[in-house]
């Protein structure tokens, strides 16, 4: 099934978001759960800063981002459409579960075994993140 094949909204999200919003306004601070916010961008004037809650770990050949991501994008500034392809099949057959994956282009020329080797540290790190901050409370800085 692919991502336009799903429906937008099902009788189950409904009802879950439902319950969630009831909580909310009935003041239950545990409904938010853990949420892992990483700031894109700083406060400019008046306006606050920008944040997100996919965490983006850049490598050497491969940006991760996650969770709840499943997309392989490829740098625009590599012109030949038979590494493009070449790296989105790379992509593919390496990508973690629910993480995205962009190739960069200094992934162009890079072998199989580099970019296999670049994405597995990536998960590496994305699990030691995740660990340091399953059990924190407030702010606390993620990775730098």
């Amino acid at each position: 099934m692919t991502s336009s094949d799903r429906p937008l909204f099902s009788e189950d999200s409904a009802k879950r978001d439902a319950a969630w919003v009831a909580a909310v306004l009935a003041g239950d601070r545990s409904a938010f759960g853990r949420l892992v916010e990483a700031y894109q961008r700083a406060a400019v004037g008046t306006k606050g800063p920008r944040v997100t809650s996919k965490l983006s770990l850049p490598g050497r050949f491969v940006v991760m981002i996650g969770p709840e991501s499943r997309h392989i994008g490829v740098s625009r500034r590599i012109p030949d459409s038979q590494e493009r392809n070449r790296l989105r099949l790379l992509g593919e057959k390496y990508q973690p579960e629910d993480r995205a994956l962009i190739m960069r282009t200094e992934a162009e020329g890079a072998t199989e075994d580099e970019i296999r080797q670049d994405i597995a540290y990536l998960v590496e790190l994305y699990d030691r993140v995740y660990e340091r901050g399953k059990d924190r409370r407030g702010i606390w800085h993620t990775h730098r």
